[in-house]
């Protein structure tokens, strides 16, 4: 058996804002990698793990959410989470560096999801950019070759 790995996250060339598509061979992971975009371009995340590693700090942050079940949900669903995990970052002082878990229950009326977030207190040395917010406008998810892929544009 032959595994192949892709790209988790590529940023796109954008004109006023950062922009990139992120991969996953099911839901949870492409909201996982494009969790991990964003906060990669708020922080760069490779030091903080590394950080972390070496002096064991980190904190968990839930989100959970649910919505009804339909076609559009997800998008929605994963507009949602990228935007409440930027405000609990931003309002708590963090950077987010890692997703420990993330858990999509299907329901008949309804679907959930709980995300678990490892994060650090903000300081000068990881930081990049700062990041105002998730838009909406040309957002898209689509499913292509066994692979979803999100379009994302980040307000900054």
């Amino acid at each position: 058996m032959v595994f192949m790995r892709f790209k988790k996250f590529e940023y796109q060339s954008h004109t006023a804002d950062v922009e990139f598509l992120a991969y996953g061979k099911n839901f949870e992971k492409v909201i996982e990698n494009s969790i991990l975009a964003m906060a990669n371009t708020i922080a760069n995340i490779k030091r903080i793990n590394r950080d972390v590693k070496a002096h064991k700090i980190k904190k968990v942050y839930r989100i959970k959410f649910a919505e009804k079940s339909d076609k559009d949900s997800y998008l929605d669903l994963l507009w949602y989470v990228l935007q409440d995990a930027l405000s609990i970052a931003d309002y708590r002082g963090l950077f987010i560096f890692k997703v420990s878990l993330i858990k999509v229950q299907k329901g008949k009326n309804r679907d959930s999801i709980r995300v678990e977030l490892d994060a650090v207190k903000k300081q000068d040395k990881y930081s990049y950019i700062e990041v105002k917010g998730v838009s909406k406008y040309n957002m898209s998810l689509k499913f292509e070759g066994n692979i979803y892929k999100a379009d994302i544009v980040i307000d900054v």
